[in-house]
């Protein structure tokens, strides 16, 4: 067998993993309503402090993002990665990154609440703790991934 064809069936082999690695994910709350929420508290309001946690928690996990990323396409290189998707890559990064974000809403972020806001959560039972009222923001928070490099589509 000569040299020429080996290289070339490896370049080919190359190509076909390579081309399988196009996807996109979106993280966050997907539904309207606790989407709203979010956005007012990465803004604030007229009449609350902003409270970013999707944004800090993407800037935070940039790098390691990055490095997942080029680790699974660095196994599809290098033949370990067969079979592996762009979709399934963005997918494994998706997760972690919603985790992430669920604690740092879990996690109390400052400012601390109005008094009159503790004061209006506690009539109703509900705990003290910034973003978590009745935990619907927080586990509403998700991924889609699609194998579209340009992103999901609106709907």
């Amino acid at each position: 067998m000569s040299t020429t064809s080996d290289i070339k069936t490896g370049w080919d082999e190359l190509v076909r993993n390579v081309g399988h690695l196009s996807g996109s994910a979106i993280v966050g709350a997907l539904d309207e309503e606790n989407a709203k929420h979010l956005f007012w508290a990465e803004f604030g309001t007229p009449t609350a402090d902003p409270r970013p946690t999707l944004s800090v928690t993407t800037d935070r996990l940039r790098s390691a993002i990055d490095r997942a990323i080029k680790a699974d396409v660095q196994d599809v290189l290098d033949g370990r990665g067969r079979g592996v998707t762009g979709q399934e890559v963005m997918a494994d990064v998706g997760r972690d990154l919603a985790e992430e974000v669920q604690n740092a809403i879990d996690g109390n972020v400052p400012p601390p609440l109005a008094k009159s806001t503790l004061a209006a959560r506690r009539r109703r039972g509900q705990g003290d703790r910034t973003l978590v009222a009745s935990g619907e923001m927080l586990r509403s928070i998700r991924v889609e991934t699609s194998a579209d490099p340009d992103g999901l589509n609106d709907e």
